[in-house]
């Protein structure tokens, strides 16, 4: 059926202050793609500083589970996690939503931004290593 045309003129106005938002964010953070990412898809829950939300969201600064199940990370951005999680000993029992919009590029860069942000100093992943997870869990479909 589609949208009335009506409808889009209303909505307009806020999807281009949305693309001029994000535009904003890339030239403060000095075109820092994998920060504006984090920014975007990440912020909200697990906050500025990746201190996550006491008792309800996991913190990802400085969290003992990016250094014990880095191979997990990518398969939960893409596909959410509905089980508990534990974090620096505190079992988290908030559910995540997928990112399921997130290219394997994208799921790379917001990976690498918070294994080096947060007080983490962890090392990098590479693309094909994120894409070949991505595919093994996308088959096991075990997180949710």
């Amino acid at each position: 059926m589609g949208i009335p045309s009506k409808q889009i003129f209303k909505i307009f106005p806020f999807i281009a202050i949305g693309l001029v938002l994000i535009a904003i964010l890339y030239i403060v953070k000095g075109n820092d793609k994998s920060a504006v990412l984090y920014e975007t898809h990440c912020q909200s829950c697990h906050l500025e500083k990746g201190e996550g939300l006491r008792g309800i969201i996991p913190p990802l600064a400085q969290a003992d589970y990016l250094e014990k199940y880095p191979e997990k990370l990518a398969c939960i951005i893409r596909y959410g996690m509905n089980q508990p999680i534990t974090v620096n000993g505190i079992e988290y029992h908030e559910k995540m939503p997928p990112n399921a919009m997130l290219s394997d590029s994208e799921i790379t860069n917001i990976i690498n931004h918070v294994m080096k942000n947060f007080g983490n100093d962890l090392p990098n992943v590479n693309f094909q290593k994120i894409t070949e997870q991505l595919e093994k869990c996308e088959e096991k479909n075990d997180l949710r």
